[in-house]
């Protein structure tokens, strides 16, 4: 439910993360590259960071980020030296509606070098009050699996929207 006037009605095109690689793909190819540009022309108005673009390494990371014309969260995933890798939420703008995209990759199975993943609720926990503080809708993009975010968004009312998505 919205938190401030009436529901409002749009279309959003955003992305759980685990996107820009996979096996025997263009993505792994072009180290996600052909993915990014494909999504910068499709529109994509919101990215959450998961571990697969993690697993790039931070240079191709960096470039992919850059190259991106939409924004890319993740409330729990930073280098090795504690710095956030980019911003934990965005708050997209849709006339008077404003929209808080929070972005949670689940830890990687294998530990990754460069980079931390702390544990999602924890970061959730922290970040999900502040966002509330901007935004009239919250929606949770993550690669959790459904269980896993399931669990989240019955532990946190505050999310109006949760999308999960573990396809590898």
């Amino acid at each position: 439910a919205a938190r401030f006037g009436p529901p409002a009605t749009f279309v959003l095109a955003l992305d759980t993360g685990d996107a820009w690689t996979g096996p025997g793909t263009m993505g792994e190819v072009t180290f996600g590259q052909v993915i990014v540009d494909a999504m910068n022309m499709v529109g994509y108005d919101a990215m959450a960071l998961g571990v697969k673009e993690l697993q790039l390494g931070r240079d191709v990371l960096e470039r992919r980020i850059a190259e991106a014309r939409f924004p890319i969260v993740s409330a729990n995933a930073c280098w090795r030296a504690g710095e956030p890798i980019v911003d934990a939420y965005t708050v997209l703008a849709i006339g008077d509606h404003r929209v808080g995209v929070i972005g949670l990759p689940p830890p990687p199975d294998v530990p990754a070098e460069g980079f931390d993943v702390t544990d999602p609720a924890d970061a959730l926990a922290r970040v999900l009050p502040e966002v509330a503080e901007v935004a009239h809708t919250i929606v949770l993009l993550t690669s959790l699996t459904p269980d896993e975010a399931r669990v989240l968004a019955q532990r946190n009312p505050g999310l109006d929207l949760v999308i999960a998505g573990n396809a590898w």
